[in-house]
């Protein structure tokens, strides 16, 4: 059970289940990030944020979506970027940093598969609230085709950044947290439904042994 408590413009969230707690707080509208040549851009929220979201406890809590490549018909799947919607605004005024990460995926999450040291990156974004895009430039293996990506917040709030939920009422089915070492699916509380999380992939990079491709414009995945 989940027991919502509304103050001012957060409110504060205690789950039972998993060991869930999490605060979320009010966030604002922004456009769909500007598309590249050559790039997929893979997602299933509609780009419109909701509620921005944080765990108090930041050591193994994070949030992810699970992505499947292997439509893109590509012998190499190159993963440019990670995008994370966030914001230095809420809860404390400042950008603090997360990690972020890939997992390999079948069903159920796995093990990390980028950075292949095993260890997720650090990040600190700047600027105002919106998508923040860092650089994976890696290739996907085949065997990972299905794969999650997502961040994990470092420290303990309110010294963090959070992650975003977007306000399309229907659920999509390809958003997980992590939370103490658990994951679980998101169960959304309310009508707002996807975690705001990104990836752009290449399939016309040239590697060796492998004869170039063309790619066009194309517009995104899974929306």
């Amino acid at each position: 059970m989940i027991i919502v408590r509304a103050a001012l413009a957060a409110l504060l969230l205690t789950g039972a289940a998993h060991g869930a707690e999490y605060l979320t707080g009010g966030a604002g509208a922004a456009p769909l990030p500007q598309r590249y040549d050559g790039e997929y851009e893979l997602k299933w929220d509609n780009g419109r944020p909701r509620w921005p979201m944080c765990w108090y406890t930041g050591a193994g809590s994070g949030a992810f979506n699970d992505f499947d490549v292997s439509t893109l018909k590509s012998s190499h799947v190159f993963v440019t970027r990670l995008g994370v919607y966030s914001q230095s605004g809420w809860p404390n005024g400042r950008w603090d940093g997360f990690r972020i990460a890939l997992y390999s995926f079948r069903t159920v999450p796995g093990v990390i598969i980028w950075p292949e040291s095993g260890t997720p990156k650090y990040v600190k974004p700047s600027g105002y609230e919106g998508w923040k895009w860092f650089n994976v430039n890696w290739v996907l293996p085949k065997s990972s085709y299905s794969f999650m990506a997502g961040m994990e917040q470092r420290y303990n709030h309110p010294n963090c950044d959070p992650f975003h939920i977007d306000d399309n009422p229907t659920y999509n089915g390809h958003s997980w947290l992590l939370h103490r070492g658990l994951w679980f699916p998101w169960q959304p509380w309310d009508v707002y439904r996807n975690i705001m999380i990104r990836v752009r992939v290449e399939t016309g990079r040239t590697f060796p042994g492998v004869a170039p491709t063309s790619v066009g414009r194309v517009k995104a995945l899974y929306y």
